[in-house]
């Protein structure tokens, strides 16, 4: 008899089904990693000494069409080499996780204060620290309804920090200037035929009122 494993993750090892709950809106699928390790992307170095675990939600696909929901617990690792610049890590699961599919791996050694990073979302931050495991930015109040918040003209004292595995991009501030500078270079579509700008659409003498 199959697996509950082998039925839902066919070509994925090393993962255990911890519950699966059904209902009107979707399908709940709960799992874990059963492997013993991971190896540090930063350094290669294998390690299982776990540091903590938290929940993660990969994207999936509706099957039999309801919505289904992936709770995956993962693990972060101390990596086992005290002068690696990565010290921490998570455990990526092949198949599920975005890194384990050939996203990249950010770390505290691809930022410094000034760039900026993107979140999930594209918003844009500016940097004001850089941590073990996430970067602080500006709070997201500081900036409503722009793309980019700036560390000028901000409240500094309302911080919130974005984790590595949150973070899809970065700039360094000059990449971000050239990027705003050409943003402003865009050419505006030109007004539709028969229409100028600031008023409406010009009529033949035929369709004039008399």
């Amino acid at each position: 008899m199959l697996r509950l494993e082998e039925l839902l993750f066919p070509s994925i090892a090393d993962v255990l089904v911890l519950s699966v709950d059904v209902n009107n809106e979707a399908i709940r699928i709960e799992a874990c990693s059963t492997a013993t390790g991971s190896a540090c992307p930063a350094c290669g170095t294998w390690s299982s000494r776990v540091h903590s675990s938290y929940l993660r939600f990969p994207a999936d696909v509706p099957s039999a069409g309801q919505r289904v929901v992936l709770c995956l617990r993962v693990r972060r690792f101390a990596c086992a080499i005290s002068s690696c610049g990565r010290r921490t890590f998570v455990e990526q699961v092949l198949g599920l996780t975005r890194e384990a599919r050939g996203f990249k791996v950010w770390s505290r050694t691809d930022f410094q204060r000034g760039d900026y990073v993107q979140r999930r979302g594209g918003r844009w931050f500016a940097v004001l620290r850089v941590n073990s495991k996430s970067v602080t930015v500006p709070h997201i109040q500081n900036g409503i309804g722009q793309k980019v918040v700036h560390a000028e003209g901000s409240h500094l004292d309302w911080t919130y920090t974005v984790p590595y595995d949150e973070v899809t991009g970065r700039m360094s501030a000059e990449e971000m200037t050239q990027h705003l500078q050409d943003s402003r270079r865009v050419t505006p579509c030109p007004p539709p035929c028969g229409m100028r700008r600031g008023a409406g659409p010009t009529r033949s003498p035929e369709q004039a009122s008399p």
